[in-house]
């Protein structure tokens, strides 16, 4: 059975290929390899299927927690959001006013380095605060800001750091 273009009505190809993927602006550069793409060849719509996207949000999100560098306000704000958390939620859990987590994620004040390592902790041992999404396993040594994730048997999985 042939998939139908949503834009067009011509038939749609399957193609696997690489493809870059941001799980939110200004947070790092992520590669999928093999990724599965459908192709109008009618119009040149494209739609990249991404399975298991919790799971490579998640890695993603430990990912980031264990770079190096300190975080900058479009991580801060993509790791509060992955631990399930609104603003005045996080500000609770951190101990700080509503305000302060506005001004770390929107860059007007550094987040200190004290609050970034619990930020960090959370994300990395404490995890998502909905129950389908907890992460079971424990966390690896910090990557790079670079990553190429694979999926393989149902699963994200970091193929290449670069």
């Amino acid at each position: 059975m042939s998939i139908r273009c949503v834009m067009c009505g011509g038939e749609m190809e399957e193609r696997s290929e690489n493809r870059a993927y941001s799980p939110a602006p200004g947070v790092m550069s992520v590669t999928l390899k093999d990724a599965q793409v459908l192709y109008c060849r009618s119009c040149g719509e494209e739609s990249v299927g991404i399975p298991a996207l919790g799971k490579l949000l998640r890695e993603i999100a430990k990912a980031t927690a264990q770079k190096e560098a300190r975080l900058i306000p479009a991580e801060i704000r993509f790791l509060r959001s992955h631990l399930g958390w609104n603003g005045v939620q996080f500000a609770e859990e951190m101990g700080v006013t509503p305000q302060a987590v506005s001004r770390w994620e929107n860059g007007k004040k550094p987040m200190s380095s004290t609050a970034e390592k619990l930020l960090r902790v959370y994300v990395l041992y404490v995890g998502p605060t909905y129950e389908e999404d907890k992460p079971s396993e424990k966390q690896e040594q910090p990557k790079p800001e670079r990553l190429r994730m694979e999926l393989i048997d149902g699963h994200w999985q970091t193929a290449q750091i670069t």
